[in-house]
């Protein structure tokens, strides 16, 4: 599958070894605090990957992911990376949970966090908080067993006895050493705010930020006061391990502004606390600064850009004349920019992908593909379902000449119509679910796009919308319902290209509505649900949350009076769930509502 194809291109290894070096640097001062006392300079790295869409900037971070599994986890703590993996979670960038080896012990800390496109992207921090709260259990644990050697198992029971829960309760296995994410999670949730990491004998020691007993009144403070316990040196919990947070798609930030906050935030706390962090940061080129299209229209700066901006400057001096000269929060010695906008060799990657194609072909398609990995890998994702381009449709062999030009005509599209040609090979059913969920946006309540396509064509979708996801991958979440049932299509470019059919549909399906009329039950189904959220049998919170937050918009746009009833809604279920920040944003734009 395209995913597995061959990391190529000297100058995306040269880039994969600047993340590296980034990486190691962090790591000796984590570990070299302990003997050599406290860093004399700061340690935090943070490391901007920027270019245009399909540049390989995900693909890098994953690498370096790759990389640090090969060479610091010998004991296999963290999982291979498979995105497409039937187990695994296509979009996420940290490895589930229930996939992780807890007997053995934890390395590195790795966490990232995918901006989401579209106009209700939601909450990217506070929806990521359970694939973090396990391995701050277990990083706060590394340390111990490293000084005391016991086992996991045996540091999990005793953190747990002194939060007053039973082993029985937890169904941890001491002895024989059974861990499940599960117990880790509700010792997690069991934990003093997020995740109460070191709270052993917390009272008889000082918080390391001076704030131990002061309410936080942010999801983004909480999660910072936890990461504060573990990566501050002066801390008494400090767990000598490096830690990498990926901030993917920043620019998508803008509708997400708790996300740039934090990111802010984050900077800030780990150059004031000298943390080992490595802070991944992947970002479009074209938003960096403020540009224009080429036809003419403002482009203006991320949020994530903003930033940027900020901690990079030198604050001017005070009234502290005989102190040390201000500095920047983010010194240049500690930011470091990769630009990925040069092309790449694909020949290397297409070639180790089809063997038995003759070399002359793959240099062809490669040079057609213009050193664009993603559109590459939308191209082999084509090949892989039209075995019949190869001779005795066997994709170990070389292409026919029918199946060489066909490839080398794909070759030559962009990369959206590479897209929209991927989109096109599904079966009709898959294509109509899909494009059915692209009126609700780019992520999407699962059960309120089944019971619109049962509304505008008596039928329903899920099942088409599970085959798009497992066969196809143009979609992700749609059948793990384990914490709520929001999914969403697994690019950008596939919500695209599901838009422009759908726009197009009723040229091959004469039932097809036409796209006020869909907008239209969607209203009304939005509509039931800010009247009575209870007729809406098995919505997790998170469900609910998503689906008012978009029946708030789209009441506002329309001017429907029950907006505000959908936006207090939302702020109940928002606090209740502890997503301050939702909760906040919605009370906002509430009173917003109410404003001459």
């Amino acid at each position: 599958m395209a995913a597995d194809l061959k990391f190529s291109g000297e100058n995306r290894k040269s880039s994969l070894q600047q993340l590296v070096r980034a990486f190691e640097d962090v790591k000796r001062e984590a570990e070299g605090v302990q003997a050599k006392g406290q860093p004399k300079a700061p340690i935090h790295r943070v490391v901007l990957i920027h270019g245009e869409r399909g540049r390989g900037k995900t693909r890098l971070a994953i690498e370096l992911y790759r990389r640090l599994r090969e060479r610091e986890d010998p004991a296999g703590y963290w999982p291979e990376f498979v995105p497409k993996d039937e187990n695994q979670d296509q979009a996420s960038l940290t490895p589930r949970a229930e996939d992780c080896t807890y007997a053995a012990i934890l390395p590195f800390l790795w966490w990232g966090i995918q901006a989401q496109a579209g106009y209700n992207p939601g909450n990217a921090l506070f929806a990521t908080l359970d694939k973090l709260k396990p391995h701050l259990v277990t990083m706060r644990i590394a340390h111990r067993r490293s000084q005391d050697g016991r086992s996991t198992a045996a540091e999990l029971a005793d953190v747990a006895t002194e939060l007053g829960m039973s082993i029985a309760e937890l169904g941890l296995d001491v002895a024989g050493e059974v861990i499940g994410a599960g117990s880790l999670k509700r010792i997690a949730e069991s934990m003093w705010r997020i995740g109460k990491i070191g709270q052993e004998r917390l009272r008889e020691n000082a918080d390391p930020a001076g704030e131990g007993d002061r309410h936080a009144a942010s999801v983004a403070e909480e999660v910072l006061a936890d990461l504060d316990r573990l990566l501050n040196p002066k801390s008494p919990q400090f767990a000598h391990r490096p830690a990498v947070i990926l901030i993917d798609d920043a620019q998508f930030a803008d509708q997400d502004r708790p996300l740039a906050g934090f990111v802010e935030l984050l900077i800030k706390r780990s150059a004031r606390g000298r943390w080992p962090l490595l802070l991944l940061i992947t970002h479009w080129s074209r938003n960096l600064d403020d540009t224009e299209t080429a036809a003419g229209e403002p482009v203006p700066r991320s949020l994530v850009a903003q930033v940027l901006e900020r901690v990079r400057q030198v604050p001017a001096p005070g009234p502290a004349w005989f102190g040390p000269p201000p500095t920047a929060e983010l010194p240049e010695t500690c930011f470091l920019q990769v630009d990925l906008n040069d092309d790449v060799d694909l020949r290397p990657a297409l070639a180790d992908r089809y063997k038995g194609i003759d070399p002359v072909t793959v240099a062809a398609i490669a040079e057609h593909a213009g050193g664009n990995p993603r559109k590459l890998e939308q191209i082999v994702e084509i090949m892989d379902l039209e075995d019949h381009w190869f001779e005795d449709h066997d994709p170990d062999r070389d292409l026919t000449p029918e199946g060489v030009e066909e490839v080398l005509t794909l070759s030559r599209l962009d990369i959206d119509r590479v897209a929209d040609r991927r989109f096109r090979e599904t079966p009709s059913g898959v294509r109509r679910s899909l494009a059915l969920a692209s009126i609700a946006g780019n992520r999407f309540v699962v059960d309120f796009v089944d019971k619109l396509a049962n509304a505008c064509l008596a039928e329903g979708a899920r099942p088409q919308m599970e085959e798009g996801e497992s066969r196809y991958y143009l979609l992700r979440d749609i059948r793990d319902r384990s914490r709520n049932d929001i999914g969403g299509f697994s690019e950008r470019l596939y919500f695209d290209a599901a838009g422009r059919y759908r726009r197009n549909a009723r040229r091959e399906f004469k039932d097809w509505p036409d796209d006020e009329t869909l907008f239209a039950r969607l209203d009304e189904l939005l509509g039931c649900l800010v009247d009575d959220p209870d007729t809406f049998e098995g919505l997790q919170p998170e469900d609910l949350a998503f689906a008012l937050s978009v029946a708030a918009e789209r009441m506002i746009a329309l001017e429907d009076s029950r907006a505000g009833l959908a936006l207090a809604r939302l702020v109940s279920i928002e606090n209740g769930r502890g997503n301050y920040e939702g909760a906040y944003d919605a009370a906002n734009r509430f009173i917003e509502g109410f404003r001459p």
